[in-house]
């Protein structure tokens, strides 16, 4: 079945307005959006390394070690070695760094929220389980 280049288009164009609209209410709590989704990804996988972190937030490794340096100047994580690998440092969400992602996750709820306030409650649970669908291909 040939699908039109439309559908694709289109998940771009709503994946960058949430974005914008992400990048503009984080700004305000200092954060970026990539640095938002690193301290959600660390507190669902505590001791993450770097490279992970990298794949699951989808960016370079070298981006993500300048992310995680500024988090950590911050002392919004911190970085420890590995207890199994010497070479491995292991990042974890501090407390004031726990803090600041529960403000965040409200901002972004709040975003989510308005964008997606033109779906009903089942409308929005059937685009999830599509987007689940088309990542688990």
């Amino acid at each position: 079945m040939r699908i039109s280049t439309e559908a694709g288009y289109l998940l771009k164009q709503v994946q960058h307005e949430l974005r914008c609209k992400m990048d503009a209410v984080l700004a305000v709590l200092e954060l970026t959006t990539a640095q938002y989704a690193v301290l959600v990804e660390i507190t669902k996988s505590p001791g993450l390394s770097n490279a992970e972190l990298a794949r699951r937030s989808f960016v370079t490794p070298q981006t993500m070690n300048l992310i995680v340096q500024n988090l950590a100047k911050r002392k919004i994580i911190e970085r420890n070695h590995s207890a199994s690998h010497s070479r491995i440092i292991n990042i974890e969400i501090t407390p004031s760094g726990m803090a600041l992602l529960r403000k965040a996750e409200g901002v972004v709820w709040e975003v989510e929220a308005e964008y997606f306030g033109c779906m009903n409650k089942t409308e929005v649970q059937s685009f999830i389980a599509l987007l689940t669908k088309l990542k688990e291909e």
